[in-house]
């Protein structure tokens, strides 16, 4: 069967409705007069989930589901058993297999929840025949996995070990986040050192590399509970000097790492499909061989020490980071110019001069929507680390130095926590230009 071409039969602004009526379970919400089933998302406002879902379903073809999690929540009032519901959703992107969309709540005319979601579109019986072929393998099931961070990344590593019938344990900072966790099946520990001492993996998916530190041998950190031999996977995006420096302190415990940074954005997290670029010993890929066919699509295997999978992720940000700018750099010419935004969007993705940050990205600037999917501040860390990186080698680095300097000027604008499209609006505050508002 071939794989179906969203593109060509979903387009931004395509919109769904819904009406919900809120579940006692508040895991399985209503819609129309039938029952939609939530496939193991780490949500819990599962009144705007089900209103992408909802969208999103009745926009499939024949055959076709989908997966995702709500990747953020604006607004969030109180929703008691037996409320009734109006929900929206409406497509702001779609890109290869991913759908995202803005997403609203309504009791009457007061607005109850709303937020971006992002969903990944599966064959149905490709899908569970590729779980299946997962759950065959031997060892899998037997080994207990924890994640330490559940975050758009952590909790689809989390949602993907569920499926495929891992012992899977979490700790996060917000309880409320855990506890959904724990109704789809994980067990909950107290504190990352509680995960380490059950877990002979434990998948580390934090923001930077203070926060590792903290989770790994600050107070209560994992490591100090962990038993000899157990892996660490390391997947923040760390220096590559860093990670390191951490395989050299973990050895030195007794303990495994894989230097394993990821790629590919919520919605892979949590279909599974995730790429990761690893760098480890032998033995730790063996311990982790069937962890990884379960969480991610691609795993490439970089050498045997650590901080090699942290090079490739570098570059790969510096891309990134380059191509983000350069695509907000753009519409602001173009909108400056007075080419009518969508349909430069709708042109250049067609076009040679696309890339997938433009194509990820700009429906963002469209849709007035900067709610953060990958903020601002993170750009400011990551390119910070390649400049760093390369002063190291004395290596010049101008396009780069330029893009950081937006990012910088962005935050500096007060848009550090916004999404990271918002380096528009530096242009916009320069230029004097206006950018699309987002609609009510």
């Amino acid at each position: 069967m071939q794989r179906m071409d969203l593109a060509a039969q979903i387009r931004p602004g395509a919109t769904g409705t819904a009406e919900l009526v809120v579940d006692e379970s508040h895991t399985a919400p209503r819609v129309g007069s039938g029952r939609v089933h939530v496939l193991a998302t780490p949500v819990m406002i599962n009144l705007i989930e089900a209103a992408a879902l909802a969208a999103c379903e009745k926009l499939l073809p024949e055959g076709h589901q989908s997966l995702g999690t709500l990747l953020n929540v604006r607004h969030v009032a109180a929703t008691p058993v037996g409320m009734r519901v109006r929900a929206m959703a409406e497509v702001i992107g779609v890109d290869g297999r991913s759908i995202r969309f803005r997403v609203e709540a309504r009791d009457e005319n007061e607005l109850i929840g709303d937020g971006t979601h992002e969903r990944v579109v599966v064959n149905v019986a490709k899908f569970d025949a590729r779980v299946q072929k997962k759950l065959s393998r031997g060892g899998g099931a037997m080994t207990a996995v924890g994640v330490i961070g559940l975050g758009s990344m952590g909790g689809g590593v989390a949602q993907s070990l569920l499926r495929a019938k891992f012992e899977t344990h979490v700790v996060d900072v917000r309880a409320e986040v855990v506890k959904t966790f724990v109704e789809q099946g994980a067990k909950a520990a107290a504190t990352p050192a509680a995960l380490g001492a059950v877990c002979e993996v434990v998948v580390v998916l934090v923001v930077n590399a203070e926060q590792t530190e903290k989770v790994l041998f600050g107070e209560h950190g994992a490591t100090a509970a962990m038993k000899k031999g157990a892996v660490v996977v390391s997947s923040a995006t760390l220096a590559p000097d860093v990670a390191e420096q951490l395989g050299a302190r973990l050895a030195e415990r007794g303990l495994l790492m894989i230097d394993a940074p990821v790629s590919g954005g919520a919605a892979k997290a949590a279909s599974g499909e995730m790429t990761i670029m690893a760098s480890g010993a032998p033995e730790a890929f063996a311990k982790c061989e069937n962890v990884f066919k379960a969480i991610a699509a691609k795993v490439y295997r970089l050498g045997e020490r650590a901080g090699q999978g942290s090079k490739v992720k570098m570059i790969n940000q510096l891309l990134a980071g380059v191509h983000i700018a350069a695509a907000c750099e753009a519409m602001a010419l173009g909108i400056r110019a007075g080419a009518d935004p969508k349909t430069l969007y709708e042109v250049i993705s067609n076009s040679a001069g696309s890339s997938w940050m433009f194509q990820n990205r700009v429906p963002h600037i469209l849709a007035g929507d900067y709610t953060p999917l990958s903020a601002v501040n993170i750009f400011v860390k990551d390119l910070g680390i390649v400049l760093d990186t390369a002063r190291k080698f004395a290596f010049p680095l101008p396009l780069t130095a330029a893009a950081h300097q937006l990012y910088l000027a962005a935050a500096a604008q007060g848009h550090g926590l916004e999404d990271d499209a918002s380096v528009v609006k530096v242009y916009a505050e320069l230029a004097g230009l206006e950018l699309p508002k987002r609609t009510a």
